[in-house]
């Protein structure tokens, strides 16, 4: 199960629940949605982070994955502080390991 709840305060917001769809070759906004055992077949995956997302028992094929808006930046200013240095490097390191605890690099 992945769910990332954001503050959900922005006015016109809204959350759809999408349960046990087909999605194929479609562009998928996943802010303020939340999808239950559905199936994504080459479809591109946007997450911006300004909305919850949930997602649920669903199957991923050959889809790819954008990040737009505040997560695009926030990828930007990891990239950023891993080519600073060795300060950099630790941090975003750490970064990884805090999210895939048995990942294997080397510092």
């Amino acid at each position: 199960m992945l769910r990332v709840d954001l503050d959900d305060e922005f006015i016109g917001a809204f959350r759809m629940r999408f349960e046990k769809q087909t999605f194929t070759k479609e562009r998928i906004n996943l802010d303020y949605n939340d999808f239950d055992q559905c199936r994504f077949i080459e479809c591109e995956l946007v997450f911006n982070a300004v909305g919850s997302v949930g997602f649920t028992r669903n199957s991923v094929d050959g889809c790819r994955w954008t990040f737009e808006g505040p997560a695009a930046a926030t990828a930007s200013f990891m990239k950023a502080l891993y080519g600073m240095g060795a300060d950099g490097r630790k941090v975003v390191l750490t970064t990884l390991r805090n999210i895939v605890p048995d990942l294997k690099i080397q510092d």
